[in-house]
């Protein structure tokens, strides 16, 4: 979605069909099964402009359904001349033989790091490494650091992954000991209610908006990132250690998957592995705010050079439009 502005801008039409209702959930007046039984209907409607409509190009972000079946994604993908597969996540590892099946009718499939882009050649016959980008015009960055007191700890992400956050229960409950912070934890609404309580840790349960969502960024001065090393995290595309150094919080995260890379082997980013380290490294960083600074700086270049929106757009477009950008 961040990169339509500037199809459009170029004279390109872009016509975006999302899931109804959206693809995890379900309208309570429906139920599950007519939820499921509308949104199969509603992505019949979809298929029937997709090949009516003369589309140069179809774009399927992951997969059209949380489901092992494959046939409707394979319609798609003979609807127009072109067929893209968008993977940011390993899908793969839920219904293996669904995404052989789509990505080998891909013309080419975009994913999200390496490791994605290994699983994806085993069946494509193109494949694109397109990182995860940040458009820095969203994301203001200030010369100098926020002064704050107390500091601000903050993790934000999606209610399935607060589980996550038990990593830093030993680190943030022997730190609360020693020093004065805030811990804030930015999730879906309805997740407020799940978020743990951490023993003598001044937590602010935060529920994430659209409109809000830059500015509870900005608040922070560290952001974590905590994963286990499992085979779903070291597929993952790294989004939310991005946009903590892109609005310069000094950020900590687990060494798994694609986060060593984004974080430069630890100088754009500290990385942490242990409950030892976690604590090390966020120890360091409350007791030093000039440390912090330094590193915010080199967090923000990073993502300007390697993870922007204007550095990779031309790969991007260069790879879903195939000969039609030349």
């Amino acid at each position: 979605m961040q990169f339509l502005p500037r199809l459009r801008a170029e004279g390109h039409t872009c016509v975006v069909a999302p899931s109804r209702p959206a693809k995890y959930t379900h309208w309570k007046w429906l139920g599950w099964r007519g939820s499921w039984r509308c949104r199969e209907w509603l992505r019949q409607l979809d298929l029937w402009r997709a090949r009516w409509g003369g589309f140069d190009v179809v774009f399927l972000e992951r997969e059209l359904f949380d489901a092992p079946e494959w046939e409707l994604d394979l319609a798609f993908a003979g609807a127009s001349p072109r067929f893209v597969l968008d993977v940011d996540d390993g899908i793969f590892l839920k219904y293996p033989e669904k995404f052989a099946h789509v990505a080998a009718r891909a013309n080419v499939v975009i994913a999200g790091n390496a490791a994605l882009a290994a699983e994806a050649r085993r069946h494509a016959r193109e494949v694109v490494t397109i990182p995860t980008v940040i458009d820095l015009d969203r994301y203001p960055f200030d010369a100098f650091p926020r002064s704050s007191s107390p500091s601000v700890i903050g993790w934000t992400g999606t209610r399935s992954n607060l589980p996550y956050l038990e990593i830093l229960r030993g680190p943030l409950e022997r730190l609360a000991q020693r020093h004065p912070f805030e811990w804030h934890v930015v999730t879906d609404p309805q997740g407020l209610a799940e978020i743990p309580s951490f023993a003598g840790v001044t937590t602010r349960p935060i529920a994430w908006s659209a409109s809000t969502e830059i500015e509870g960024l900005r608040a922070l001065d560290i952001g974590v990132m905590p994963l286990p090393d499992d085979p779903w995290a070291r597929y993952k595309c790294g989004f939310k250690l991005l946009q903590y150094m892109a609005v310069g919080a000094a950020a900590i995260a687990s060494p798994v998957g694609v986060n060593p890379d984004i974080a430069d082997q630890g100088n754009a980013a500290r990385l942490a592995s242990s409950p030892e380290e976690w604590e090390a490294q966020l120890d360091r960083l409350l007791c030093s705010p000039a440390e912090r600074g330094q590193l915010r700086a080199m967090a923000r270049q990073r993502v300007v050079d390697q993870y922007s929106l204007a550095a990779v757009y031309p790969a991007w477009k260069q790879a879903v439009l195939g000969k039609l950008s030349d």
